[in-house]
């Protein structure tokens, strides 16, 4: 059923985006929040708003050289205050 019958909404997702999942980051989290990226040289880089299993949040790590498929760092790229001192 269309949300509004006969109006065509003005963007449309690419079904070949790259898409950053929980499922596929390196350690437990509930979403991954996809953010705008950054050329570096060869690679792109987005800074992916993590949440953990706790509900806190911080920036993650990925990277991509193809363009097509993200390999996440491991660590988170910056932690709160709360989660640096543990």
């Amino acid at each position: 059923m269309e949300r509004f019958p006969g109006v065509r909404p003005p963007f449309r997702r690419y079904e070949g985006n790259p898409i950053l999942t929980s499922e596929a980051w390196p350690y437990p989290a509930n979403p991954v929040f996809n953010p705008a990226a950054a050329k570096l040289g060869k690679k792109v880089a987005p800074l992916p708003r993590v949440e953990d299993r706790r509900g806190l949040s911080h920036l993650g790590r990925a990277w991509r050289e193809d363009g097509l498929r993200f390999q996440p760092d491991p660590r988170p790229a910056l932690l709160p205050e709360a989660l640096e001192e543990e």
